[in-house]
């Protein structure tokens, strides 16, 4: 689901840089919010300030819970 939906901006693994700049690496998100915090933020849709983040929802529970572990694994 990363690949496909956020690595066009984010890098989604323990090294490389995103291609955005300011889009942060997923392993720097543990840094800024509390991960299990977001599980009704992915349930509902995710919104930021930024202009080109879309909306991002997980509509799968399981879903959600698998994001978010793999966020913590980085």
């Amino acid at each position: 689901m990363a690949k496909a939906n956020c690595a066009i901006c984010h890098s989604i693994d323990k090294r490389s840089e995103s291609t955005d700049k300011e889009a942060p690496p997923f392993r720097e998100l543990k840094n800024r919010y509390p991960l299990d915090s977001l599980e009704e933020a992915f349930a509902e849709g995710l919104s930021t300030s930024h202009p080109r983040m879309p909306i991002f929802k997980i509509e799968n529970p399981q879903g959600i819970s698998d994001f978010i572990n793999f966020l913590k694994s980085l």
